[in-house]
C-alpha cells in the first residue's frame, strides 16, 4: 500500500509519524497494525519559534495551567496548540481558574469558532468516539463511556436551557450554544477523568497514550 498525503491551501505537509514511514515523500507499507500519521501545519503561520529552530516563544503562565491547556487542545482538537492560542487560554486558565479549574472557562473554549467550524456537525456519537480517539487512541466503551456520555450530552443541553432565559433560550443561536455547553463540559469530564492524570493513581494506558501526545508538542 502506498500513502500519499495532500495539504489543504495554506497549509504544508511536514512529515510522517507513526510505523516505518519517514520523510515527506510518498510512504509504502505492507497492510499491517501500524498506526501512520500524516503531519501538517499552517503555512506562515506562528508555530511559537517565529519560524526559527531552537528559537520558541515561552509563555509566563503557570507550569499546571501549561499542563492541563496542552491537554484541552488534544482533548478539543487533536492538535498541539500554536503558541497565541496556547498563550491566551493559558492566561485564561491561571486568571479564571486559578491554574487548575478548567470549568470556569471552558465553555467559551469549546464555543470557539474553530471547535464550532469543525465538529458543530457530527452527531453526539461521532463526538464522543472522536474525543476518545483524540484522547486515547482508542473507542469508548459502549456502556460506561459511549451510552453514558450520550445521555449526559442530553441532560447537559436541558441544563443550558434551564440556565437560561427566554430571551437567550429563543434566540438563533441557542441550539448551537446549548450543544457547545453540553460537548465542553463532556470533553472536560472524560480528560480530568482520565485514569492516572490527576487523580493520584498509577498512569494507565491512556494516560500514558495521553501524556505522549501532549510531550510531543512544543513546550511553550
Amino acid at each position: 500500500m502506498t500513502l500519499t498525503a495532500t495539504a489543504d491551501a495554506g497549509y504544508k505537509f511536514v512529515g510522517w509519524t507513526g510505523g516505518t514511514c519517514s520523510g515527506t515523500g510518498s510512504c509504502t507499507l505492507t497492510v499491517s497494525a501500524e498506526t501512520i500519521t500524516a503531519q501538517f501545519q499552517k503555512e506562515n503561520g506562528d508555530d511559537g519559534n517565529n519560524g526559527k529552530p531552537g528559537n520558541l516563544r515561552t509563555s509566563d503562565c503557570s507550569e499546571e495551567a501549561k499542563f492541563r491547556t496542552h491537554g484541552l487542545y488534544r482533548a478539543y482538537y487533536d492538535c498541539c496548540a500554536d503558541f497565541l492560542g496556547f498563550d491566551f487560554w493559558c492566561k485564561q486558565l491561571d486568571e479564571k481558574g486559578g491554574g487548575t479549574d478548567l470549568k470556569l472557562f471552558i465553555v467559551p473554549f469549546g464555543y470557539s469558532n474553530e471547535y464550532r467550524n469543525w465538529f458543530i456537525d457530527l452527531s453526539p456519537t461521532e463526538r464522543i468516539k472522536g474525543l476518545y480517539l483524540s484522547m486515547y487512541d482508542r473507542e469508548p466503551e459502549k456502556t460506561t463511556g459511549l451510552d453514558y456520555y450520550v445521555k449526559c450530552m442530553d441532560d447537559l443541553t436541558q441544563e443550558w436551557y434551564d440556565l437560561h432565559d427566554d430571551s437567550e433560550r429563543n434566540a438563533e443561536d441557542a441550539p448551537g450554544r446549548a450543544r457547545a455547553y453540553a460537548e465542553s463540559q463532556i470533553a472536560l469530564k472524560i480528560y480530568v477523568g482520565t485514569r492516572g492524570l490527576f487523580d493520584g493513581n498509577p498512569p494507565g494506558k491512556d494516560s500514558r497514550t495521553l501524556w505522549a501526545k501532549i510531550n510531543k508538542c512544543p513546550q511553550y
